[in-house]
């Protein structure tokens, strides 16, 4: 049995029946293994890797190596979920560039107001950090009530905030007594909020 998550696509390896395997509907190419032997996600996984490591697509830009400097790897992200392994693979490709020394996939200089830092794990998930000011805006009880336990997701890529509430209760409160609070600590002038009832 598979935990079934927001899959864009879902396929299967003839290598390895017991792994289930999908891409995961984030902001990055991320391929997800499943399964009950850890061993098999392990191959699997390596499997994958080996193939990624050789990819090249000129039209995407994507080159496996340039002047035999390798660029293609990947940022793995294991937990475990029930009975289940889990095993989430982010594509990267690190190749750089005269116009973007950083990586062509690096935040451009554009954004750095927003992001200078190297894209890690919370990006990758389509997570964000929460301010701290908004805690400080909020009364302790409610910010662990309608925050901490109220809320499942927060997505924010510096103009544009959703955040995904455990119940219509939460959605309510979230767009109501709280609006005005969010707003000001993560500096928006409007915000969406969906609750986990709408299929999320």
């Amino acid at each position: 049995m598979c935990i079934r998550d927001r899959y864009e696509t879902e396929f299967s390896l003839k290598q390895f029946p017991d792994v289930h395997a999908g891409i995961v509907k984030w902001p990055m190419s991320v391929i997800r293994l499943q399964g009950e032997i850890t061993e098999s996600i392990v191959k699997a996984a390596d499997h994958i890797l080996m193939l990624w490591r050789r990819y090249t697509d000129e039209k995407a830009f994507i080159f496996s190596e340039t002047n035999g400097v390798p660029h293609n790897t990947i940022t793995p992200i294991a937990r475990k979920k029930g009975n289940l392994f889990e095993l989430d693979m982010v594509l990267r490709n690190n190749i750089t560039t005269e116009e973007f020394p950083m990586g062509v996939y690096h935040p451009h200089p554009e954004y750095h107001h927003i992001k200078k830092e190297n894209i890690g794990l919370i990006e990758v998930m389509g997570l964000a950090v929460l301010p701290a000011r908004l805690k400080k805006e909020m009364a302790e009880k409610d910010f662990e009530k309608y925050i901490n336990n109220g809320l499942i997701r927060v997505t924010y890529d510096g103009s544009h905030l959703m955040l995904i509430a455990k119940s219509e209760i939460y959605r309510t409160m979230l767009t109501g007594p709280f609006f005005n609070v969010i707003c000001k600590a993560f500096d928006v002038g409007n915000f969406r909020v969906v609750s986990q009832v709408n299929g999320y």
